[in-house]
């Protein structure tokens, strides 16, 4: 929790085990804190969290914590504000989750969809993409330079949407397609 007039904040055993702090020490002042915030971070932290303490409603933010000497974890803080009987707001108090796993998972998606768009712009070959329901989802460069700029209003369409004048030779068999792509 963050006091909103003490400016004090009040940690849970799991917040001294995610922040690496010991719990025989008291928490860290609000300042203290934010300076251990990425800079990049920080002002973005600040921000939400002085919106909530004024208008209430949630503060959700993730960012880079990294004390001195330490390796940054990625943090995730869910904080809402509570009022007092009087309606005033009095305090925030929520919840911290480490995050890095999931922001590592992610740069490393990333890096790989980075990866494929390279490999099929410099492919002379057709490169197309189906999602889970078998609609189109991507089409490479070289696709559409060949087919022409229309291959790309099938994006989220099925294979069988493609209008029979679209088929150079006899149509497809879509029913044995469709069978043969369930099972």
């Amino acid at each position: 929790t963050i006091d909103k007039f003490s400016g004090r904040m009040q940690w849970s055993s799991g917040a001294f085990r995610l922040f690496k702090a010991d719990p025989k020490n008291p928490e860290p002042t609000l300042r203290d804190f934010a300076r251990a915030i990425h800079a990049e971070d920080r002002q973005r932290w600040i921000a939400a969290h002085r919106r909530a303490l004024k208008r209430g409603g949630e503060a959700v933010v993730e960012y880079r914590w990294q004390p001195e000497e330490s390796e940054a974890i990625w943090v995730r803080s869910i904080a809402r504000a509570e009022s007092s009987k009087s309606g005033r707001i009095v305090r925030l108090a929520g919840v911290v989750q480490d995050v890095t796993g999931m922001h590592a998972m992610r740069r490393r998606l990333e890096d790989s969809e980075a990866k494929f768009r390279d490999l099929t712009s410099l492919s002379s070959d057709w490169v197309w993409e189906t999602d889970p329901e078998h609609k189109w989802s991507f089409f490479s460069s070289s696709a559409s330079s060949v087919l022409g700029p229309w291959i790309n209003s099938m994006l989220g369409k099925h294979l069988w949407d493609l209008d029979a004048e679209q088929m150079v030779f006899d149509a497809p068999d879509w029913a044995a397609q469709k069978t043969l792509m369930a099972g």
